[in-house]
């Protein structure tokens, strides 16, 4: 499969090529300017990364806690039909992101998204 696909940073260099090429023609700024907003924007991106590693962790640590994790499987014995399994862990899921989102994550198996 890797001699089809392109390496990872040909993909971010061609999508960055598009999304200068757009922020030109819709904003309607010179292609100095947008480079200059890109390098600005990009020293946020770790400071970002390591909140999202933050989250994921405490999320795990908290999630695999024996009380916590007792919890849990006593809820998942919840649902006794085929209907109702998808809906109530979609429903803990969502649930689960309010007091921390590491958990939801880490106990759905599900990627971190919210819909």
């Amino acid at each position: 499969m890797e001699k089809y696909l392109p390496d990872p940073f040909a993909i971010a260099g061609i999508i960055s090529l598009v999304v200068v090429a757009t922020a030109i023609f819709i904003t309607r700024t010179g292609p100095i300017e947008v480079v200059n907003y890109w390098g600005q924007g990009f020293f946020d991106i770790p400071a970002f990364s390591m909140q999202m590693k933050l989250v994921i962790v405490t999320g795990y640590a908290l999630a695999s806690a024996r009380i916590v994790r007792r919890f849990l499987q006593a809820i998942a014995r919840i649902p006794r039909t085929p209907l109702a399994d998808p809906l109530f862990h979609w429903s803990h899921f969502n649930g689960s992101l309010l007091p921390e989102p590491g958990i939801g994550f880490d106990r759905s198996g599900q990627s971190p998204t919210l819909f």
